[in-house]
């Protein structure tokens, strides 16, 4: 018999800490010359995941790049890259651990999405609030399913 699948209980999830180790805005020369209105934004999504299970602790590096584009979704010359780090603990982890078929430490992919989708939540409104008065003006990011950027396997960001 296996064991019954936890539930997720919010009060029981820290975010502890929130920290930018990347902040990069570019914008070229051309566009500089003759700026104009971003229509559309070319969007990518990084992400590093570790846990510390014996002390319930989680980090989340999720890695943002943004590029703007013109009607014909061409770039125009600007960019924004970001890169955040969020700690968090959960006070009844090892609920959501469990052996894999190969001796492997599974966590719960609820826990998992749960946490990236706090984390990417944050994130929205952080680089909202650090690109207002930029040539992006406070864009918004869009909203994502957790799963499916969790489940995704990352070639490499950059």
């Amino acid at each position: 018999m296996s064991k019954p699948q936890p539930g997720i209980i919010p009060e029981k999830i820290h975010l502890v800490s929130a920290n930018i180790f990347k902040a990069n805005l570019d914008t070229s020369e051309a566009f500089l010359e003759k700026p104009r209105k971003a229509l559309a934004f070319k969007f990518g999504i990084g992400k590093e995941i570790a846990h510390d299970i014996s002390k319930g602790m989680a980090r989340y590096r999720l890695f943002f790049t943004l590029n703007a584009q013109d009607e014909e979704e061409k770039p125009v010359g600007l960019k924004v890259e970001y890169g955040i780090e969020f700690h968090f603990h959960v006070e009844n982890f090892k609920e959501f651990v469990k052996e894999g078929p190969g001796g492997e430490v599974q966590i719960d992919a609820a826990l998992g999405a749960t946490l990236l989708g706090t984390a990417y939540s944050t994130a929205r409104g952080i680089i909202l609030e650090r690109t207002r008065g930029t040539y992006f003006d406070g864009v918004i990011l869009p909203v994502i399913d957790p799963f499916k950027v969790l489940l995704e396997k990352q070639e490499g960001h950059k």
